[in-house]
């Protein structure tokens, strides 16, 4: 074999193996372009198959395209919508209502809202059907740049849970409501919001007005400082409103009628708060009012009772067994170091009771004992507090004292009582007013003496 044909025969090999090469780039791109196309349809029959309505509109108002859930809802035929006006395949209301929001919107890429369409495509009144609508700026190159894609959802059976859910709430024995932005009630949820407020049309009346005002003078300065500032946290991330929230009132009182005093005659309110949130900013806040007064009412029986049964009913001071529990309660709590105790007695009482009369003797351990509790006041000496001991015998207890201490509260007790002046001219020792004797002990490891 000469070289000429040699050469010859590598240079068709070569052609022969380009040729393959060739051959298996276009299969591959043949398989590719069929695999396209079979995604193609896929995506077309799922397109066209959703259930949610699909269809694709221009800016000016002309259908482009729409699957079958579309033509159904409103009642178009296969080959008669294709860049028709959206007026001619739907009411004047819905077209105009698709077109304004994506004109009007801040952000026409994305927009969302609530729209009804009647429930028989073939009339334009009558029934509707809640949907919930998306519309997206289709934006694949820039030929499609004033098209748009519609979305729309069917949310009757969610609006018919929200009312099943509505008139649960409505029968509730609480109160139910929403505060809006601007610090107004927005939604009430439950007739017995209106019974237990005592008011009625709720809904746009404003929160502070109908729930604060009526029990603002009970209100702590933090409570009035906090329920001012709650309408600045709207909008806000909810870090603002959790720092305002802490100090926002949890019980309320509302007198009545408005001008009672008496806790007896007050209707007694707990309020609980719920953020409630919308692109993780503060949108309303949900308030839970419950009606406590029963159980208020109840304690208050009870620390009034509580309160009697530790109060000498003669001198209103602690009686006995308040002096038991207070000393008691310090010595089980490992504070007994450092207490001081006064006894003081009423000089000659009997000769006063012989001499005046019972009810005499009476009125004067009332005098002496509130001549008692102000002296104690009056010192400016912490945690002191006076009890009636038994008879004429009254006892004074000091959280923490020294001697020095001791001694002071014990002349100025003395001094008060006798500055009262009351007539004793019954006294053997010649003093015609009545005065008190004192003695004291301080705890300070062991006993000590005054």
């Amino acid at each position: 074999m000469t070289n000429k044909d040699k050469k010859e025969l590598a240079g068709g090999a070569s052609a022969l193996r380009e040729f393959a090469s060739t051959s298996q780039a276009l299969l591959a791109c043949s398989q590719l372009i069929q695999q396209q196309e079979r995604s193609k349809e896929r995506l077309s029959k799922l397109f066209f198959d959703h259930n949610d309505v699909i269809f694709f509109f221009s800016r000016q108002g002309q259908i482009v395209k729409g699957n079958q859930a579309f033509l159904n809802r409103f009642g178009v035929g296969a080959d008669d919508w294709f860049m028709k006006p959206m007026t001619d395949l739907m009411s004047d209301r819905v077209a105009r209502t698709f077109l304004d929001k994506v004109s009007s919107a801040a952000n026409p890429s994305h927009v969302s809202f609530e729209l009804p369409v009647p429930k028989d495509p073939t009339r334009q009144v009558g029934a509707q059907v809640e949907y919930h609508w998306v519309v997206q700026k289709y934006a694949d190159s820039a030929v499609y740049e004033d098209i748009f894609v519609a979305t729309g959802r069917d949310i009757s059976d969610l609006r018919e849970a929200e009312s099943r859910i509505a008139e649960l709430f409505r029968c509730l024995p609480i109160g139910l409501l929403t505060i809006s932005g601007d610090d107004r009630i927005a939604e009430v949820y439950s007739q017995y919001s209106e019974v237990i407020l005592g008011t009625s049309e709720l809904p746009g009346k404003g929160f502070f007005e109908k729930i604060y005002r009526p029990s603002e003078r009970y209100m702590s300065d933090s409570e009035r400082d906090a329920a001012g500032k709650l309408s600045a946290t709207f909008g806000q991330p909810l870090e603002q409103y959790f720092g305002i929230a802490e100090q926002l009132p949890k019980i309320v009182r509302r007198p009545l009628p408005p001008e009672a005093e008496d806790p007896k005659e007050t209707l007694w309110l707990s309020l609980s708060y719920y953020p409630l949130i919308r692109d993780g900013l503060l949108d309303k806040i949900l308030v839970v009012v419950q009606n406590q007064t029963d159980w208020v009412r109840e304690r208050l029986e009870k620390e009034s009772l509580r309160t009697l049964s530790l109060t000498d009913e003669l001198t209103t001071l602690g009686n006995r067994r308040s002096l038991d529990m207070r000393l008691r309660s310090q010595c089980e709590g490992g504070e007994v170091e450092g207490v001081g105790v006064l006894l003081a007695d009423v000089d000659f009482f009997k000769l006063f009771n012989d001499s005046y009369g019972h009810l005499r003797g009476d009125e004067c351990l009332k005098r002496v004992a509130q001549a008692i509790n102000r002296a104690c006041s009056s010192l400016g000496i912490p945690d002191v507090g006076a009890y009636r001991y038994g008879g004429e015998e009254f006892a004074v207890v000091v959280k923490k004292a020294s001697r020095e201490t001791l001694a002071q509260l014990a002349t100025a007790l003395g001094k008060a009582v006798e500055e009262l002046g009351i007539e004793h001219n019954a006294r053997p020792d010649g003093r015609k007013v009545v005065t008190i004797s004192l003695g004291g002990v301080v705890h300070d490891g062991a006993a000590q003496r005054g």
